[in-house]
């Protein structure tokens, strides 16, 4: 598993060079609605939370009926608990202010 820093030293150019073409070449920061600066910012937390799983236990079980019936810790269950809802929210506010 990797370190924050290998992360940082092996990965880092390659999200910031993402975000950068998102920000620049997109013409994010023109456009209404969300395309903006908090998408790269999503897109940073995203890639963070991508590389940062194997750091968190409840995080390393796959979405399978008898795994979430037998082997699901509770806290993975109150992380899904606010991520379905937060997604949802993201995907209702994109298409209303699209």
């Amino acid at each position: 598993s990797l370190t924050m820093a290998q992360i940082v030293k092996f990965d880092g150019d390659n999200i910031v060079r993402d975000c950068v073409v998102f920000f620049v070449v997109g013409r994010m920061w023109r456009q209404c609605g969300v395309d903006h600066m908090a998408f790269v910012g999503t897109a940073l937390l995203a890639n963070v939370y991508f590389e940062s799983q194997n750091y968190m236990g409840f995080l390393q079980h796959s979405l399978t009926l008898y795994e979430m019936n037998c082997t699901w810790p509770w806290e993975l269950w109150v992380f899904v608990s606010v991520l379905i809802p937060a997604v949802a929210v993201m995907v209702a506010a994109h298409v209303v202010r699209a």
